[in-house]
């Protein structure tokens, strides 16, 4: 009647406001550029190629779209499609991150991340968010891995972009564990790949080359630990 507020009925005015969760470690990692498989920095292409053309950009899954994510302003963790590493076939790649201290703040370690996406696509959440956890609340240096995908490639070949993306965390990774992490299909290359340690090309080993052997953690191609 006239102005008068609303009355609240009992259970709302018994309802205390839900307390918000502090944000995941990882805004302050420090992001480096896009690396090879070798380690080398890797120059953006002028005429990229994305894993969908352009017209077919309308019709991708929300989770590849994020609208409400994508863009270079505040509160947009994820870059526009045409920016996004993680949407362009360019090959293989890593995209480092590192604790806020940098180089010198770095624990013994690395960790790889494998995101998902049904070996069609990467996911935006399940890679840089989750490097930039492991960078920030545990002093490593972590890589988003961006492996190659189907149907363009071959499942052996994405098995080697892992080998050999091992083979370099190691390298940095002061004497210490490599540890990967994967999401969905990333969970599930990771498994295939830990599986197929020491067996012989001939017998289903992916391709490109003899690392990766051996029996456990420790060897060049070998993963120590693994998550997902």
């Amino acid at each position: 009647r006239g102005g008068e507020a609303p009355k609240r009925s009992r259970k709302a005015r018994g309802r205390r406001p839900r307390a918000r969760r502090p944000p995941l470690p990882g805004a302050n990692a420090v992001a480096g550029p896009l690396l090879g498989l070798d380690g080398a920095a890797l120059e953006p292409s002028p005429q990229p190629r994305y894993l969908a053309s352009r017209r077919e950009w309308r019709d991708l899954p929300d989770w590849i779209e994020l609208s409400d994510e994508r863009g270079r302003g505040a509160g947009r963790p994820f870059p526009p499609l045409e920016d996004d590493p993680l949407f362009r076939d360019g090959g293989p790649a890593l995209l480092p991150f590192l604790p806020p201290g940098g180089e010198p703040a770095c624990c013994r370690g690395a960790v790889l991340v494998c995101p998902g996406g049904n070996y069609e696509f990467l996911h935006p959440r399940e890679g840089a968010p989750i490097a930039r956890y492991f960078a920030e609340a545990l002093s490593l240096r972590a890589y988003v891995l961006r492996y190659r995908l189907l149907p363009r490639h071959s499942l052996h070949q994405a098995h080697d972009d892992l080998r050999r993306a091992v083979q370099y965390a190691r390298t940095t990774a002061n004497g210490g564990p490599v540890l990967a992490i994967g999401f969905s299909a990333g969970g599930h290359l990771i498994a295939t790949g830990c599986a197929m340690i020491g067996v012989p090309a001939a017998a289903g080993r992916p391709s490109g080359g003899e690392g990766g052997g051996g029996e456990g953690g420790g060897s060049e191609g070998g993963i120590d630990g693994v998550g997902g």
